[in-house]
Order: C-alpha cells, then sequence, then structure tokens
C-alpha cells in the first residue's frame, strides 16, 4: 500500500506532466459543425452562456470570432460536472472555456477549448486538470441544438 506522502508525489507528478498546456491537448479542443450562419450561432452562444450556462465572459469579439469565459470556481457544482475534469474531480477548481465560431451564411463551426485548473490547499498551489471531454460535449449538443432550431423558425 503507498503512504499518502508517496500518493500525493505521485498525483503532483502526474498533474506536472500534463502542465505543459493548459487545456488537454492529447485529443484536441472539441469542434462542433452547425448548419446554422454564423452571426445566428454566435448570438446563441453569447445567449446561453449567459443564461444557462451562466458563465461570465471576459473577452467577446464577434469579428474575430472569440469568446472567452472568466474563470468559474466548481466547488459548489454538481458530482455529474465535477467528473469532468481530471484529476480535479473532489478538489477546488475552476473551469473557464474559449471558444473560437467560424462560419458563413449557412454554415458555422465553434472550437470549444476548456481550461480547467485545480488548487491544492496543502501545498498552496494550482495545477491544470485534464478535460474527460464530457463538459465539451455537452456545450457543443446544447449549443447546436439551439442554433439549428433558432434557424428552423
Amino acid at each position: 500500500m503507498l503512504s499518502r506522502c508517496t500518493l500525493v508525489l505521485a498525483l503532483l507528478a502526474g498533474a506536472a506532466s500534463s502542465a505543459t498546456a493548459q487545456a488537454d491537448t492529447a485529443h484536441g479542443p472539441h469542434v462542433v459543425e452547425i448548419a446554422a450562419p454564423v452571426n445566428r450561432t454566435w448570438d446563441t452562444l453569447v445567449s446561453l452562456l449567459a443564461t444557462k450556462w451562466q458563465f461570465t465572459t471576459k473577452t467577446v469579439n464577434k469579428e474575430s470570432g472569440l469568446l472567452e469565459t472568466d474563470a468559474m470556481a466548481m466547488q459548489s457544482w454538481n458530482r455529474r460536472q465535477k467528473e469532468w475534469a481530471s484529476p480535479c474531480a473532489s478538489l477546488l477548481w475552476t473551469a473557464a472555456f474559449t471558444f473560437l465560431v467560424r462560419g458563413d451564411s449557412t454554415h458555422s463551426a465553434v472550437t470549444i477549448t476548456p481550461i480547467f485548473t485545480g488548487w491544492n490547499n496543502a501545498y498552496r498551489n494550482a495545477y491544470p486538470c485534464e478535460s474527460t471531454h464530457r463538459w465539451e460535449g455537452q456545450l457543443g449538443t446544447d449549443l447546436k441544438t439551439a442554433a439549428e432550431a433558432r434557424v428552423r423558425k
């Protein structure tokens, strides 16, 4: 059986090995293809961020298609939401997202890149957490469904 110190060091070593990127780059960012004009997709994204997802934004530049959210504390979120980043599942952590919207008058694509950061109270340090890709998938599904539904109206 591993001692507690050995286990903590192993976890920190694992976190350090993935520290070269803020987001999980093993599988790349999540890209959502949407059958809706880029302007409609952008408006839907901004609306969902403010209402359903309740994230605040720090960068909003429609011309470039870039939208970044502020980091949001996850300690009060439910168990399912906490399973969306590893090894942050049971620790105090934050989530932020970068969205890049591209497209034309009939089609758009949104690249969703998460930035999950864990905090270790015992060592007073922050470390990057890898995405399990569940959250980006859910955000992408919500966005695609809402943007395409607005086109059909």
